[in-house]
């Protein structure tokens, strides 16, 4: 149920059952599990504070036991944390090494994961949005003068690989979150006709996945294009 919420974007639910499941949980291993998935929900809600308290825990009972794959469903949280505060060159360390690890231990989901933040990292620098005040700007200011000029061609590399990997093991919502940032991204950079190519996909794949907070999302921004979304098409 809370990866179902999370895909749907009802996150005042996922943080809901994501508790739950970690206080019913009668083994340490299966609360562990439900609690990456609170991390999650917690960052997704905005509470940076307490998602980097449960995905530490996490990845500290992972590393103790030696549950590689358990952890690696918590280091994408702790990094996105640890961008949303403005650490931006240490985020995506995390996530390159979270790919690397990943796909040398054959954990693809993991590996299409930090291959798609990664993507949406580069995204927002490619907009040239972003939370980002002052203090956090002269932080990244290193960072963001060798990166900014490569944002775009980054981000088409990170979300061209998490689509590739997504197609090779039939990963369909993954493909489609992968397909509505690289459409997002056309659309930012005026590229009309590739933009509308990925969001119509977005589209499909979402409807079939039912994931209706990221469809609602490629939906209004075809939109926005002035295409009218077409008929989903039959899971």
């Amino acid at each position: 149920m809370i990866n179902v919420y999370l895909a749907k974007l009802d996150v005042a639910r996922a943080v809901e059952y994501a508790q739950r499941a970690v206080d019913a949980a009668r083994d340490p291993f299966y609360a562990q599990a439900s609690r990456s998935g609170l991390a999650a929900a917690l960052l997704m809600a905005g509470r940076r504070d307490e998602a980097e308290e449960e995905s530490a825990a996490v990845i500290a009972f992972a590393e103790r036991y030696d549950f590689g794959w358990l952890a690696a469903r918590a280091y994408p949280t702790r990094a996105m944390v640890r961008i949303a505060r403005g650490q931006v060159a240490e985020g995506l360390r995390d996530l390159e090494a979270l790919r690397d690890s990943s796909f040398e231990n054959g954990n693809m989901i993991a590996c299409i994961s930090a291959e798609q933040f990664m993507g949406m990292v580069y995204l927002k620098m490619a907009e040239g949005g972003g939370p980002m005040n002052l203090t956090t700007v002269v932080k990244n200011l290193p960072f963001l003068i060798r990166n900014a000029p490569f944002a775009d061609s980054r981000a088409q590399k990170h979300l061209g690989e998490a689509i590739k990997l997504s197609q090779e093991i039939g990963a369909k919502l993954q493909l489609g979150r992968a397909y509505l940032s690289l459409g997002l991204l056309h659309r930012a950079k005026k590229r009309k006709e590739k933009a509308k190519e990925c969001l119509t996909e977005a589209v499909q794949l979402l409807a079939e996945c039912q994931a209706d907070g990221p469809l609602r999302e490629a939906t209004e921004a075809l939109e926005l294009l002035g295409v009218a979304p077409g008929a989903p098409r039959r899971p």
